[in-house]
């Protein structure tokens, strides 16, 4: 397989994910004015260390491990962000 052909594959993955980002980041938005409506923090450190553990736990190749949890944490650090 060429680079190119590779590139391509990743250009499609990189497609969805953006829709999956969009449609996550809507519900982050939902999220965060019903924090609002009751003074809830916008940062839950239980909650963050739940979605942690879970994605981790899905994972099949372990040893992207470090590199899943920095991606949720980025993606965590954003959606709060969002709610603000």
């Amino acid at each position: 397989m060429t680079i190119e052909k590779l590139r391509n594959k990743i250009d499609a993955i990189d497609a969805e994910m953006i829709q999956l980002f969009e449609s996550r980041m809507e519900i982050v938005k939902d999220i965060g004015m019903l924090k609002k409506k009751n003074q809830a923090n916008v940062l839950d450190q239980n909650r963050e260390a739940q979605v942690i553990a879970k994605v981790v736990s899905r994972l099949q190749n372990k040893a992207l491990e470090p590199y899943v949890i920095e991606l949720f944490e980025t993606l965590m650090r954003v959606s709060k962000d969002y709610q603000k």
